[in-house]
């Protein structure tokens, strides 16, 4: 089934729009989450609020592009903490090329998908590896 483009487009937006519907129907949510489909613009749900996010807006069809873009414009924009659900190495290595990069100072972590849910801390590994992080995305892609 998921070889078929056409079904992990509707998957995804099946999943999005529950994800909506959940997150608008509760106010219980103690964080903002930020919902990415099909539409160029996510939204932001919050205390039951739906918010458009323009300044965040995408028309690129990778996903692991999306998520690093929407995190680093996020952190850019004075968010003080964020966390990226992949298990990706290149979400990885994307993200720690671009915390480094901009220079950021909030809190990011992958948290991985699976059972364990390991979490790296973006920020602590930039930090402990500060002379390799600007190398990183040309070794990385070179191999």
């Amino acid at each position: 089934m998921l070889t078929v483009t056409e079904n992990k487009q509707q998957l995804i937006s099946l999943i999005c729009s529950e994800l909506v519907r959940l997150g608008l129907s509760s106010d219980s949510f103690q964080h903002s989450l930020v919902v990415t489909g099909e539409e160029p613009n996510p939204v932001e749900l919050m205390h039951g609020m739906r918010f458009e996010r323009d300044d965040i807006a995408t028309t690129h069809g990778e996903a692991d592009i999306i998520m690093v873009q929407q995190a680093i414009q996020l952190a850019k924009s004075g968010t003080k903490s964020i966390c990226v659900v992949s298990d990706d190495m290149d979400v990885f290595i994307l993200l720690v090329h671009f915390y480094g990069q901009e220079n950021l100072s909030c809190k990011l972590v992958m948290e991985a998908t699976g059972k364990e849910r390991a979490v790296i801390d973006i920020e602590a590994t930039v930090k402990a590896h500060t002379n390799m992080v600007p190398h990183l995305l040309a070794l990385y892609f070179r191999m």
